[in-house]
């Protein structure tokens, strides 16, 4: 699997363009080497590193949670006016 597929699913950063972002910036180790290609394979037992500020990480976190909790809102509007 490619490591901006990983970083996705990891659910840390958002998008692709955001991870190429990072990784672009020297943002991304892959077994303690900068990762300077988004596409590269990696395989059981790599250990990825990212650095994140942690304002940046609860931004994210507050931003998914809300919408989340949008969008269950809606389905049960949804519900109540179909019954």
């Amino acid at each position: 699997m490619e490591i901006q597929n990983i970083i996705i699913n990891s659910k840390l950063i958002a998008n692709y363009l955001l991870v190429e972002n990072f990784i672009k910036q020297s943002f991304v180790f892959l077994n303690g080497i900068v990762c300077l290609n988004p596409l590269l394979q990696i395989y059981k037992n790599d250990f990825i590193k990212l650095i994140l500020s942690i304002k940046y990480y609860i931004f994210t976190k507050y931003i998914i949670n809300t919408f989340c909790k949008k969008k269950i809102k809606m389905k049960k509007i949804a519900f109540y006016k179909m019954q």
